[in-house]
């Protein structure tokens, strides 16, 4: 796999959100998100889905494993590539 953007979300759901949008709006053939928080992934999901990306396979690694807003799906998958 290829790193093709890295930007800090500070840990904080809205920004992981925010910065996963900036980056499919300049990349949509995204693969695998790596975040270092529970919050920064589902802000990064929340991007994926609202971008209507289907082929993006997820596997949420919950660093902190803190309770998560339950209407995010939480899959588990395997990333290939």
């Amino acid at each position: 796999m290829k790193l093709v953007a890295e930007q800090p979300a500070n840990f904080d759901r809205a920004q992981g959100l925010t910065v996963m949008e900036n980056i499919l709006q300049g990349n949509k053939n995204i693969q695998a998100v790596l975040a270092q928080n529970d919050e920064m992934a589902l802000g990064a999901e929340r991007a994926i889905q609202e971008a209507g990306l289907k082929n993006v396979d997820t596997a949420k690694l919950l660093i902190e494993g803190k309770p998560v807003d339950r209407n995010i799906p939480v899959p588990l998958g395997l990333v290939t590539q």
